[in-house]
């Protein structure tokens, strides 16, 4: 069997921490809200999987950071706790 090549990633070594660094904080700025609102909810994560149709694991995954949601995952989200998804510019 040949030997797979590694993926090299885009970002150059140097830039890697500091971009892991933003990337963290902006994951933590979408997720946070999110968790707070169902929290003051009082619902447990299997009550909000049960709302959007998904396994609560798929929402302690989410909540956690470890997974890449959809757009329609977090609009199905945002929706169930009476929040709205919004996109600003930045510049």
């Amino acid at each position: 069997m040949r030997k797979r090549k590694p993926v090299r990633s885009p970002i150059k070594n140097q830039d890697k921490l500091s971009y892991l660094h933003e990337s963290v904080e902006d994951v933590s700025e979408i997720i946070n809200p999110l968790i707070e609102k169902r929290k003051k909810k009082e619902w447990t994560q299997t009550d909000l999987a049960k709302k959007i149709g998904v396994h609560q694991s798929a929402i302690a995954r989410f909540e956690l950071g470890m997974s890449n949601p959809t757009l329609l995952f977090l609009l199905k989200i945002s929706q169930a706790l009476d929040l709205q998804i919004l996109i600003k510019d930045i510049t």
